[in-house]
């Protein structure tokens, strides 16, 4: 079976040639022709149409890296991660005090209603279907209060609840101003209620180009240009952050298997372990190699070949269903971000947090088997790291 680490170095690779070439490849002949189509592409998807917006993790994560250097090149901006709708409110059960408001449509005058509720707060929507408009919002609990002496009936689970009903139009709806009633808020922020949006300065959108458009079905691309998708969570478009691999050595040059993976050496056989069930499992990865910390988990499925066989059809095949499951890392203070797993291999990089890395939680689909082995890399001596010339 092919190294899958090996595979997104490869990809890696293709992607930044693909990038160079559209930045400054040939102007005339076919070469020229294909760069310019691909400029088109990259123009199109910095203003982000339907088919750019109906795109998976990978492909927009390797539409941004191989038009980057174009647009740079140009001033221009890519799609960029939209911004949370507002900031904290996500403490499970905890009280908040919030502002909500609406602008009405007639006289464009900013209306606020103070309620508290109990956390994790999701962003007002509106429903001005009946002629008027009603704001909901999702949270466990919600009561009309002035201060946090007002207490809200705490729901087990987060609810829709209706804040107002006006009798005209409105739109803009938000939350003002939030405030945790007791004790720090330190539990994040809400989701974007948008994943990705066009950046401050795009390229000048030229429009549908002749011909089919690249794809409004992510797993089935008909159009050009072709792209090399790496089999990971994207940096950009994705929560995990994907650090290229190297190729051996270690501090000073001095050889081994020490680094981010891209090495086998680098996957350590001690603590890994099958992963899953349907409600998960937590895998521990006992302590690293001496001198080493943990830096991440490569994932691995097997399939039930039975998957997808339909008797009768031919010899069996394994067909991969769209979700395999679902894996996460475990820090000393919690767990990262949960990540779905779409690949028969899947790479989890220790996000950038002082946090020590421990440990993995998986959860397979049934039929499928998860297989969790935890990458290590070399620390820095006792004494701090210190380049040197040569």
């Amino acid at each position: 079976m092919a190294n899958p680490l090996g595979v997104i170095r490869g990809l890696i690779g293709v992607q930044d040639s693909i990038g160079e070439f559209i930045r400054n490849g040939p102007d005339d002949g076919l070469p020229g022709y294909v760069r310019d189509e691909y400029r088109k592409r990259c123009d199109q998807f910095a203003n982000l149409p339907g088919w750019a917006q109906a795109l998976g993790n990978g492909t927009s994560g390797t539409m941004d890296r191989i038009c980057s250097p174009y647009w740079d090149d140009n001033g221009w901006d890519g799609p960029e991660v939209a911004p949370a709708p507002f900031q904290g409110g996500q403490c499970d059960g905890e009280l908040y005090l919030v502002t909500f408001g609406w602008t009405l449509i007639s006289t464009g005058v900013r209306q606020t209603f103070p309620r508290t509720v109990y956390g994790p707060v999701g962003q007002p929507t509106i429903d001005s279907s009946g002629g008027g408009s009603v704001m909901s919002v999702t949270a466990r609990g919600v009561r009309a209060a002035q201060s946090c002496s007002a207490l809200p009936t705490l729901n087990p689970t987060s609810q829709e609840f209706t804040i107002v009903v006006s009798t005209g139009p409105a739109n803009a709806p938000g939350v003002d101003s939030i405030s945790k009633c007791s004790g720090t808020d330190n539990c994040g922020d809400p989701l974007p209620t948008e994943p990705i949006r066009p950046g401050p300065n795009p390229p000048p959108n030229p429009g549908p180009t002749t011909g089919p458009e690249p794809t409004t079905d992510p797993d089935n691309p008909t159009g050009a240009p072709l792209l090399p998708i790496p089999p990971y969570v994207d940096p950009i478009y994705g929560p995990t952050p994907i650090v290229a691999p190297t190729d051996g050595g270690g501090a000073g040059g001095t050889g081994g298997g020490d680094g981010l993976p891209g090495n086998p050496d680098a996957i350590a056989d001690s603590a890994g372990g099958a992963g899953g069930g349907e409600d998960g499992e937590d895998i521990d990865f006992g302590e690293p190699p001496d001198g080493k910390i943990w830096v991440g988990a490569l994932v691995q499925a097997t399939v039930d070949s039975r998957l997808g066989n339909i008797p009768g059809t031919g010899p069996a095949q394994t067909v991969y269903p769209a979700v395999i499951g679902n894996a996460s890392l475990i820090y000393t203070g919690g767990r990262g971000t949960n990540e779905r797993l779409e690949s028969s291999s899947t790479l989890l990089v220790r996000a950038t947090t002082a946090l020590v890395l421990t440990g993995c939680r998986a959860q397979a689909q049934p039929g499928v088997n998860l297989t969790v082995k935890p990458i290590s890399a070399t620390t820095c001596p006792d004494n701090p790291c210190e380049e040197t010339d040569g």
